[in-house]
């Protein structure tokens, strides 16, 4: 499994942590609650920086973050999200109320992945919302940006 170095800073100033180990080229850095993780592409750089940040009398930890699928991770508890009567399914097995009471629903599945689309973002819910108030029986649309396409299947299911 791959893992990435990282360094975890008590926190402080976090302008004065970012100068002290820009020295040493990290390729991220997430601000958490009471530290800063530094990610570096090796061992050696990660190293540098701790000792540049202890001689400036900082605390810090060294690690090693194993890497994850963030999107699979962040996907696991999606659930089907209804706007107005388009319901977007994100999980094939997860079907929405059968018995619902809005006048001629219909879902849409959408596998999710890496790209947008599943209805949980607000724009998403409202460009859907606003499709619904439109006529587009006769109308060309065009989803730009798409991710799962989910504007332009609705846009098809609804004229």
């Amino acid at each position: 499994m791959k893992v990435y170095p990282a360094l975890d800073v008590r926190s402080g100033s976090g302008d004065l942590i970012q100068a002290i180990v820009d020295d040493f080229e990290p390729t991220a850095i997430e601000e958490r609650d009471k530290t800063i993780r530094v990610f570096f592409v090796c061992g050696e750089r990660r190293d540098g920086a701790a000792a540049a940040l202890s001689d400036a009398g900082y605390a810090t930890a060294a690690l090693e973050v194993p890497d994850e699928d963030w999107a699979r991770r962040s996907q696991e508890h999606l659930t089907p999200i209804t706007i107005g009567r388009i319901t977007i399914v994100p999980n094939p097995e997860s079907r929405p109320n059968p018995e619902s009471r809005i006048p001629n629903p219909f879902s849409i599945v959408i596998l999710p992945s890496m790209g947008f689309g599943t209805g949980h973002h607000a724009t998403t819910r409202l460009c859907l919302a606003a499709l619904q108030t439109l006529d587009l029986s006769k109308a060309f649309l065009l989803d730009v940006g798409t991710g799962s396409g989910v504007l332009a299947i609705a846009a098809v299911r609804l004229g």
